[in-house]
């Protein structure tokens, strides 16, 4: 991402707020709660969200590397597909994200794989509201300006540190929230422009930032930042699989259609096929 992308995106989320505020009410209100709520474990709190819109959730370790999630619609049954060969970070935000998608977007329009998150926040108006409306539920406005609060209260950053990396205070900002939030590097920079946190017209910070917009610098500002040092996890990709268990319940399933006259024989095996087929052509090496 280039600093001109960085300025649309922040643009786009400021002409949009109205939009993105009106999103988040309805989703507090489908969650049943009048304010906003710090969500402890996203793809827990999700899962229970689809299951209510009949989506069927399955993680499955992706051989495409740019794929964060889809939707995908098969043998009558939609499912959420989320790839847990990407990061613990990546995967939560793109569980908000089709959060959207599911419960706030106009006939999304599902086809037999109808959307895709690729994380690279496309100029598409409704991926664009999507992004924007995940970081807002995942990083709550007051609640990220007191954890924000308190960080500039923290013990003073060691001499070695601030020698060593150029907006040492800004870059422990970031992997706190990222740290706290289990979220994107990215989510969170904007996060902290669009709350004013940091300053638009600092061209040497913006550099910075979006320098370190890559998991593998990520990786090693966490290990050389000691106070940072234990959250290298959430950078990590979890590789769990559902497919077995999913297959398993679709198989039992149909197993009882079958008995009870609804489905043939060969129709349950053809269902069957497909699911599986689906799998592997999706899956990769673990």
């Amino acid at each position: 991402m280039n600093k001109e992308k960085l300025y649309k995106i922040l643009e786009f989320n400021k002409t949009h707020s109205k939009q993105i505020a009106y999103a988040k009410n309805i989703f507090y209100d489908f969650v049943g709660t009048q304010s906003s709520m710090i969500i402890r474990d996203m793809q827990t709190f999700a899962q229970m969200i689809f299951d209510n819109r009949e989506y069927k959730f399955m993680r499955i370790p992706m051989k495409s590397k740019e794929i964060g999630a889809f939707q995908l619609r098969l043998n009558n049954s939609n499912y959420l597909v989320l790839n847990t060969a990407k990061s613990l970070a990546n995967n939560n935000f793109a569980i908000a994200h089709e959060l959207y998608h599911v419960l706030i977007q106009e006939n999304p329009g599902l086809g037999n794989a109808g959307e895709l998150y690729l994380n690279n926040y496309e100029d598409v108006e409704e991926e664009q509201m999507a992004n924007a409306f995940a970081g807002a539920i995942i990083m709550p406005t007051e609640d990220v300006r007191q954890v924000v609060g308190l960080l500039k209260n923290t013990k003073k950053i060691p001499d070695e540190l601030r020698q060593n990396f150029s907006y040492i205070q800004e870059l422990i900002t970031v992997f706190a929230l990222m740290s706290y939030y289990q979220t994107t590097y990215m989510s969170v920079v904007i996060r902290c422009y669009e709350l004013g946190i940091f300053d638009t017209q600092d061209s040497d910070l913006m550099e910075i930032l979006l320098y370190n917009n890559s998991e593998e610098k990520q990786k090693k500002l966490f290990e050389n930042i000691p106070m940072r040092k234990g959250n290298r996890s959430i950078m990590e990709p979890t590789y769990e699989d559902d497919f077995a268990q999913m297959y398993n319940e679709a198989e039992k399933m149909g197993q009882e259609n079958v008995k009870r006259g609804i489905l043939t024989e060969e129709d349950f095996r053809y269902r069957l096929e497909g699911l599986k087929e689906a799998y592997l052509s999706v899956k990769g090496e673990a």
